[in-house]
């Protein structure tokens, strides 16, 4: 399993953005729009203190949760 979000091209243009565990959690038009989602989100997991997500959940699960 992965520890961050990613994406992936569908069609001709667009792509589904994974989270962690590989589901689809949102859709961009193109590629360029899809590297800026899952940059920002992937930051904002860092800046939280997530050392890993929580199966199921996007909650950080370090040891300084209070998950």
């Amino acid at each position: 399993m992965n520890n961050e979000f990613t994406f992936r091209r569908i069609g001709s243009r667009g792509c589904e953005i994974l989270d962690p565990s590989g589901a689809v959690v949102a859709w961009s038009v193109d590629e360029l729009w899809a590297v800026v989602i899952t940059a920002r989100m992937n930051d904002d997991l860092r800046s939280a203190g997530a050392e890993e997500v929580c199966p199921g959940g996007l909650l950080p699960c370090g040891p300084d949760s209070r998950a």
